[in-house]
């Protein structure tokens, strides 16, 4: 159980491919036994957020713009995470002319 608890450790660090991997093996019974597979299935729905600073850094540099130029608001907090996203409650987009 300890080593089923430190491949979801090991395969969260590694980011999404991995934690997809972990997702997919959680549901294959003909494959893992069930305490390794309630082990990893923790990667469906307890994926720990990364912090709103990187977030912000990416979403800057894919649009361009500070985030305070395209959104009136933006969460301090993720509302949601998954093992490809994270989701901020943001309030109306401002035009860029």
């Amino acid at each position: 159980m300890e080593l089923a608890r430190d491949a979801v450790d090991n395969l969260e660090k590694l980011g999404p491919t991995f934690i997809k991997l972990g997702q997919i093996m959680s549901i294959r019974p003909d494959v893992l036994p069930p305490p390794v597979m309630r082990e990893l299935a923790k990667l469906q729905d307890k994926i720990s957020p990364f912090s709103t600073e990187e977030a912000r850094a990416i979403i800057e540099a894919d649009l361009g713009e500070k985030i305070d130029n395209i959104f009136s608001e933006f969460s301090e907090k993720p509302i949601a995470a998954a093992s490809l996203a994270q989701v901020w409650k943001t309030l109306s987009m401002r035009i860029i002319a």
